[in-house]
């Protein structure tokens, strides 16, 4: 028997904080929709609370981590930079909105470029180097940045289309 816990997700898009139920199991991390195409999102964390308290789902009660959409939308309009440190965190929260939904994020399909891309995100969020990994600079080409952005953008249109305010 797999065992599945449920969170709090916290978001901010569009100047907007949003609270949605995160579902994490042993094979696949999702978010909780009432259809197969719509994940709800709440303004406050109480009511995220309130729906898992409804469904009796036994939520656990650690402070969520903000998972900045805008920050990562801010530097889709300037690609030249550094893509910021919490991409890495967007970019799994998109891949999560695909299972949930049963729509493909493209960051999901492997490729030889994708794969340096994703590797540059672990990079650039430091997660190597907290465990404990030597600190090696993320450097990030032209060809890699172009297609985190393309690969973004995609995960953005579904974000649009499948997540809603529920409240």
């Amino acid at each position: 028997m797999s065992e599945v816990t449920y969170h709090v997700l916290w978001a901010r898009f569009k100047r907007q904080d949003m609270y949605l139920l995160w579902i994490a199991g042993l094979e696949k991390e999702y978010f909780w929709t009432f259809d197969n195409q719509r994940v709800p999102a709440f303004r406050s964390r109480d009511k995220i609370i309130a729906l898992a308290r409804e469904q009796g789902l036994p939520l656990k009660t650690e402070q969520p981590q903000l998972h900045d959409l805008d920050s990562v939308a801010a530097w889709m309009d300037n690609p030249e930079k550094m893509p910021p440190a919490n991409s890495l965190i967007v970019w799994n929260a998109f891949s999560d909105l695909g299972q949930s939904i049963g729509k493909p994020f493209d960051g999901d399909t492997k490729a030889p470029v994708r794969n340096r891309v994703f590797e540059l995100l672990y990079a650039t969020d430091g997660i190597w180097q907290r465990l404990g990994y030597r600190s090696i600079p993320a450097v990030w080409p032209r060809q890699e940045r172009k297609v985190l952005r393309r690969i973004l953008l995609q995960g953005f249109r579904l974000w649009r289309k499948h997540v809603y305010w529920a409240d």
